[in-house]
């Protein structure tokens, strides 16, 4: 009898812990997954761009933050930097640059590109505005850097790391 109290206080106990631990959606796992610096290109109509956005994760379980995109132009070598925030919901990538309407977001229609030793993380995709839905430009992102690699160099991502679903 001592033993089974004992074991059901246990069992409880255990049962309480996991109560109180907390998994990530599938929402914060993009965030995190987003979470550091990707290098591409940009093209919209005539318009190409060497493009550099940072997305910086507010906190480990949050499914936003805020970032900033470099931008150099390839016909006129013009470099531009824009504050923006960013946000995750049902696995859409929404994004409010500082010079946007207030209430204005652009989404991140993206594919994920099957990993190679060569390319690394890449997402590929278009910029859409999310009251039109109209297209505004396609994008080629590889992940060159990791927030939380505090030793990590330029270059140094995981190509194996996993891909969130």
């Amino acid at each position: 009898m001592r033993y089974k109290s004992f074991f059901l206080s246990l069992c409880a106990a255990v049962l309480m812990l996991s109560a109180f631990t907390s998994c990530q959606d599938k929402d914060e796992r993009l965030a995190y997954y987003l979470d550091g610096i990707w290098e591409g290109y940009i093209v919209n109509g005539t318009d190409n761009y060497d493009a550099t956005i940072e997305f910086v994760q507010e906190g480990f379980y949050d499914n936003y933050g805020y970032g900033y995109e470099w931008d150099n132009g390839w016909s006129h070598g013009r470099t531009t930097r824009t504050y923006f925030e960013w946000y995750v919901q049902n696995r859409c990538i929404y994004i409010h640059y500082e010079d946007m309407p207030r209430g204005s977001y652009i989404i991140m229609d993206y594919e994920r590109l099957p990993r190679s030793s060569a390319e690394g993380v890449m997402l590929v995709g278009s910029f859409l505005d999310d009251y039109s839905g109209e297209w505004l430009a396609d994008f080629r992102l590889q992940k060159v850097r990791n927030h939380d690699d505090y030793y990590g160099k330029e270059g140094a991502f995981d190509k194996d790391a996993i891909i969130p679903d």
